[in-house]
């Protein structure tokens, strides 16, 4: 399955869903948002989509507390879910490999430190029970939201190798670009308002 979240409609917003949907043909998106945002996209999109309401917010705080809570990932049914936002650029479709890893992002954070980066969650593939259980061993300071979700996450399930498989910054960069990455490999870009975009075509 295929999720994007978003809060406040845009004119890029059904673009970016169309994008995915021509990219991966053969997976449910889901849009979870705003029920003015739901109704903005059945205009556009109709029953051809699912879509989940939660409620305003316009805070990452919100952002992450939604994502660090199981209630989120009981939304949806599929084993693997790739996450996107609004702000992302699908390239091609997945390639099987990625599916080895219970989470696998563009690097971000750290770049220079194989064993300290952070796996970037705003285009991201996951396995859903792997967020499930992680969710349920949170505390309340990690489930507060105050802490970005993906750091959350790259932290909690780094320390526990035995029990999940976290990809190296090698295959990162093959899966997703951030601010650098392999364009021949990657699924998409994320940060498409900045960072890898801006700098290496816009320029050219």
């Amino acid at each position: 399955g295929m999720v994007i979240i978003a809060t406040k409609i845009s004119y890029w917003l059904p673009l970016v869903i169309k994008n995915a949907a021509d990219k991966v043909t053969d997976s449910n998106i889901y849009f979870v948002g705003t029920q003015q945002c739901i109704e903005f996209l059945k205009s556009n999109f109709g029953s051809s989509i699912q879509y989940r309401v939660i409620g305003d917010f316009n805070k990452i705080e919100s952002y992450n507390w939604l994502l660090l809570n199981e209630t989120f990932w009981n939304l949806f049914n599929e084993e693997f879910l790739l996450i996107f936002q609004p702000d992302c650029l699908l390239i091609r479709k997945l390639n099987i490999e990625f599916y080895n890893f219970d989470y696998i992002g563009a690097v971000c954070g750290n770049v220079t430190d194989n064993t300290t980066f952070t796996i970037n969650g705003g285009l991201s593939l996951r396995r859903r029970l792997a967020m499930i259980d992680v969710c349920k061993g949170l505390n309340e300071k990690e489930n507060s939201g105050n802490i970005n979700e993906d750091i959350i996450f790259t932290q909690k399930m780094r320390t526990q190798p035995d029990r999940y498989n976290m990809p190296s910054m090698h295959a990162c960069n093959q899966f997703a670009i951030e601010s650098f990455g392999n364009i021949d490999t990657c699924v998409g870009i994320h940060g498409t308002d900045k960072y890898y975009i801006d700098r290496n075509i816009l320029s050219k």
